[in-house]
């Protein structure tokens, strides 16, 4: 690995800045004196990771898999799943009142949409560490759902989901996308479009959410092998960024949901000034392991494309938007279809009967 962060080699962006952001931008980007990760910092960090760090990250970034994993008898996971509720209960409750409260309104529910074998293989059955992530599931669950919460999260109408944010799921704003060569889970995140309001905020965090939920579940890739996230960015601006939904988001990746982030990829046209701006605080919030698990490609779409080969991921499997042939239009709908079609299944059937 080099001795500093690339992004891309369809075109380099400089890390950081020590420039502060002109007046116009201010108001998106939030106080003037909002942690920045700069150059500096950059190379500081490089310097502090060791052989076996710098190894791991280009494990992940090329999806290289360094060891094999070990079977998943019975007998572990019935062990795992033991010692992991011991570690939970060794937790304060006021560390984990929301994950409390979910056990006592909707135990079925816990049981079904935050399954522990899926947190145990998220931290390779290390209890502890998947204890923590348990509980801040339901901490972020709660955060972003409000008092629906403890309802199933499904698209039907009849759960957790807003109205808003179920009638945004059909415009493809986060969507599972197929593995990539590596076996790895995929999800597409488009934050070209993104608006910067409370309410817009609480729909799109709902749908990413509710997106990586189905997903995770649904997918044994995404749960042993790990997700990478394809961001597109293309026509962002300092206007589409809100610093809290971002953090949000990061946080339901990094923390929350029961896979591990492997890489993240984001996509864009040759830079304009607001992009000097907002990196260096987006560096910032994602936090030491995933500011070197992140690669900015800069350029035309082919270039773009022929950058994210390199890390594996397939030109038919990925959007227009960002230089690929899928159709995400269609994509989106087809998923969301199939996803109706299960949950209005499972409601039938009564699966959720304990939770409404």
């Amino acid at each position: 690995m080099q001795g500093k962060l690339h992004y891309g080699r369809t075109k380099t962006t400089r890390i950081g800045s020590s420039r502060l952001p002109h007046r116009k931008y201010k108001h998106h980007l939030g106080d003037i004196t909002a942690p920045r990760f700069t150059e500096k910092d950059n190379a500081r960090e490089m310097q502090e990771l060791s052989h076996e760090e710098r190894d791991a990250i280009e494990d992940d970034l090329y999806g290289i898999s360094s060891f094999e994993p070990f079977p998943e008898t019975a007998e572990l996971k019935a062990n795992a799943i033991q010692q992991l509720d011991e570690a939970i209960a060794l937790v304060s409750d006021a560390e984990k009142v929301h994950y409390l409260k979910a056990l006592k309104t909707c135990p079925q529910l816990v049981r079904l949409e935050s399954d522990p074998i899926l947190f145990l293989r998220a931290e390779s059955f290390n209890t502890w560490a998947a204890a923590e992530r348990l509980i801040k599931y339901w901490s972020m669950r709660c955060k972003i759902f409000g008092e629906t919460a403890f309802l199933p999260i499904v698209a039907t109408g009849h759960g957790a989901l807003s109205r808003a944010a179920t009638a945004m799921l059909s415009e493809h704003y986060c969507l599972p996308l197929k593995e990539d060569s590596k076996g790895r889970a995929v999800v597409y995140y488009d934050r070209s479009r993104l608006k910067n309001s409370t309410e817009f905020r609480n729909a799109i965090l709902q749908v990413f959410m509710y997106t990586l939920n189905c997903f995770i579940a649904e997918s044994e890739a995404a749960q042993k092998s790990g997700v990478v996230l394809l961001v597109n960015a293309r026509d962002a601006s300092a206007a589409h960024f809100d610093r809290k939904q971002a953090k949000d988001v990061l946080s339901i990746l990094r923390d929350c949901m029961p896979a591990k982030l492997k890489a993240s990829h984001a996509c864009l046209p040759l830079r304009k000034s607001p992009k000097v701006y907002i990196l260096p605080v987006l560096l910032h919030l994602m936090g030491r392991r995933f500011r070197h698990r992140f690669r900015l490609h800069c350029g035309s779409d082919e270039d773009n494309m022929m950058a994210l080969e390199k890390y594996g991921l397939l030109t038919a499997h990925i959007p227009k938007d960002v230089g690929g042939t899928l159709d995400v239009q269609i994509a989106c709908q087809s998923w969301l279809a199939s996803r109706l079609e299960r949950e209005r299944w499972q409601e039938e059937s009564g699966l959720y009967k304990h939770s409404f």
